[in-house]
């Protein structure tokens, strides 16, 4: 199970509390975030969704890949996927 996020390009400060310390940076003139990931620092589109794991560990997802793979299931505030 995981709990997800979609980045949609202004929840900025959603996403930071999400992460916590691994959102590293916002570009709003491209629109891209980048977060530290157990492989290194990656880009986040909007669109995408961010993923984390039983063991915290965060990972982006794009929206179709996302739908695809992942049964979601609303618990509050937060989106847990299975």
């Amino acid at each position: 199970m995981v709990q997800a996020i979609q980045f949609n390009g202004v929840n900025v400060e959603d996403i930071r509390e999400f992460v916590s310390k691994r959102l590293v940076a916002f570009k709003s003139s491209s629109g891209m975030l980048y977060v530290n990931t157990p492989y290194g620092m990656v880009v986040v589109h909007t669109g995408e969704f961010i993923c984390k794991d039983e063991n915290n560990d965060i990972y982006p997802v794009k929206e179709q890949l996302f739908y695809k793979n992942y049964e979601v299931i609303k618990d509050g505030s937060h989106t847990v996927c299975t």
